[in-house]
């Protein structure tokens, strides 16, 4: 095993050990998002209003947005990286937040942009990524356009898409045909791939 997959592997299994401050540290009920607006983000923290935070062991932490079903279900998508001052590329993570500072689940995805082969330079994916907001009638998503090349060609060219389902994530491939109205889109950044 590399070392880049070893810190993988530990990061996933250590990630997003959430430390909130909360008055009641035994229930396991999840959080509602009513009245809980992001203040700020400070270096690895959350800040809300109601008073609460949540430490993410994230560098670079960036709130992007809620994805939830209903006024109940919280999903935060955040974007981020692992370790601070290393090649690692930004991503997006989706993580639970619960009222009970336990561990969350936690999802890592690709962040939009261009993706360049680290030894050729070559373009080895490409993705955008679209994010719609819980308007009280319809839950909200993630969604990314995203292709694949080899040698030069397009080898795949999906949308896969993240939404909730029975208080989970659900993860789906599709092709899209639909235009995109009402969804916001997260500027792509270029990255390489990493080693």
């Amino acid at each position: 095993m590399t070392y880049n997959q070893m810190r993988n592997v530990l990061f996933i299994t250590l990630l997003f050990i959430v430390f909130c401050s909360c008055k009641n540290g035994k229930t396991e009920k999840k959080l509602s998002t009513q009245g809980l607006d992001v203040q700020k983000v400070s270096v690895d923290t959350i800040f809300f209003t109601n008073g609460k935070f949540m430490k993410t062991l994230l560098y670079d932490v960036q709130f992007i947005t809620w994805l939830k079903k209903d006024d109940s279900l919280s999903f935060i998508v955040l974007s981020g990286r692992t370790c601070s001052d290393c090649d690692e590329n930004l991503a997006i993570y989706v993580a639970t937040i619960t009222a009970s500072c336990s561990i969350p689940k936690i999802q890592k995805y690709t962040y939009p942009g261009t993706e360049y082969n680290y030894e050729d330079n070559s373009i080895s994916f490409d993705s955008r990524m679209f994010y719609s907001r819980y308007n009280g009638r319809q839950q909200s998503k993630l969604i990314w356009l995203q292709k694949e090349y080899k040698d030069g060609k397009i080898i795949s060219d999906i949308a896969f898409i993240v939404d909730v389902i029975n208080d989970s994530l659900r993860e789906t491939k599709t092709a899209l045909q639909d235009k995109l109205p009402n969804y916001t889109e997260l500027p792509g950044i270029d990255v390489t791939t990493e080693p």
